[in-house]
């Protein structure tokens, strides 16, 4: 069991300021000195500042909402810098969750329409760092820090009803031509997916458990693995664990790793680096000193040739929504990991719809992938093997038919 750490809340300087006050009343009262005019003037400053909401005077933040103005004006290339996608895939997303239940305004105060919410929240899942900070938002849309808050929950909340419409693993029909097609483009028989496991970082030490997200790369983290098929759609993911956790240890404690049998039939698999171990339906690359075997080489070079895509697929994730680089939802309690979640699954959404709309965006990402050693599970070691090789046989067969 892993060990909880909490922090304990920061005091505001007005509740420090409260707290000395008191100790200075309580010893007043010791020395007998509750009748004297430093008691009573003390007494009057405390009852004054328990009244008083803020110490500091609020300034106020000029906000415009010019960018609303000429939103529809600007050209394609910087509406898709805000929007993170195309002008025609976010009038279709507005017309996808225009009608869902928490845009319905039960007051007298009618909400701004769905566009102007949508848009504020795409371009908060789109930027990092300090172009992240709320305050901007605030300004550049018109809107308090308040608001900006309430429009992303609610955006977010509207897109997750979109889950079991774009994300969903494919039945056996769909596998059949999956398969196909892994076997026509790459010489690959029977592979349904491929699988990797990237890091999502955190802008700060979670509140709970901290120590245990953070990593080897010095980051806090969490664990989030990505199976895609062969046109780079996500078709299942697990999220949720550290980031200081294995791979192949959060596949095997996810529902596909506890019944694969529910998501492969027999002679199905999917590609994996050697983060993952051998199972039959999971196929891997050979590792040295085996490695270093000519023909393995040549295995190797061919397997990964195609395994690359899952890395194109995590590179244009984090890319179009690059909040995942350092996702800034403060981690104070337990539930506040459900909210890093869900913003991570919405990501996940969103690039399914854009990819579904061929609505493409550059894969730039930088980060090198991370192939942890995996731990070595005797029970499926045979039935791995002789994935592998089988599967090898018919790649090389493959290769050497191609070139020949």
């Amino acid at each position: 069991m892993p060990f909880h750490h909490t922090q304990m809340p920061k005091k505001s300087d007005k509740q420090v300021l409260l707290s000395e006050l008191g100790s200075t009343i309580k010893q007043l009262i010791l020395d007998n000195r509750d009748n004297s005019e430093d008691f009573k003037e003390i007494v009057e400053l405390t009852e004054t500042l328990e009244r008083t909401r803020n110490l500091k005077t609020r300034t106020h933040i000029p906000k415009t909402t010019a960018l609303f103005d000429i939103l529809w004006d600007l050209p394609d290339d910087q509406f898709k810098l805000i929007a993170r996608m195309s002008r025609e895939s976010f009038v279709e997303l507005v017309k996808e969750i225009e009608n869902k239940w928490v845009f319905y305004s039960y007051g007298t105060k009618m909400q701004a329409p769905v566009w102007k919410q949508l848009l504020l929240v795409l371009n908060r899942l789109g930027t990092e760092g300090n172009g992240a900070a709320i305050m901007r938002y605030s300004i550049f849309h018109g809107v308090s820090y308040g608001t900006v808050e309430k429009y992303t929950w609610r955006v977010l909340r509207a897109l997750l009803e979109l889950q079991y419409k774009y994300v969903t693993w494919p039945n056996a029909i769909e596998r059949v031509q999956i398969r196909d097609r892994f076997k026509q483009r790459w010489g690959l028989p029977g592979a349904v997916g491929i699988i990797d496991g990237t890091p999502v970082h955190l802008y700060q030490r979670p509140g709970v458990d901290g120590e245990v997200y953070y990593t080897r790369k010095g980051r806090y983290s969490i664990n989030l693995q990505l199976v895609c098929d062969d046109r780079g759609i996500i078709r299942y993911y697990v999220v949720g664990w550290p980031g200081s956790c294995y791979d192949s240890t959060v596949l095997d404690q996810s529902a596909m790793g506890l019944n694969p049998e529910r998501y492969f039939a027999l002679a199905e698999w999917m590609l994996a680096d050697s983060g993952y171990t051998l199972k039959w339906w999971i196929c891997t690359p050979y590792k040295k000193p085996a490695a270093l075997i000519p023909v393995n080489d040549l295995f190797n070079h061919l397997f990964s040739s195609c395994r690359v895509l899952i890395e194109h697929v995590n590179g244009i994730l984090k890319n179009r929504f690059a909040s995942l680089k350092g996702v800034r939802v403060e981690v104070k309690k337990k539930q506040d990991f459900q909210k890093v979640n869900e913003w991570i699954v919405v990501c996940i959404i969103l690039h399914n719809f854009l990819k579904m709309r061929n609505d493409e965006w550059a894969d730039d990402d930088d980060e090198q992938a991370d192939e942890d050693e995996a731990p070595w599970d005797y029970a499926d070691a045979d039935a791995g093997r002789d994935l592998r090789q089988s599967v090898q046989d018919y790649l090389l067969n493959h290769f050497a038919t191609t070139i020949t």
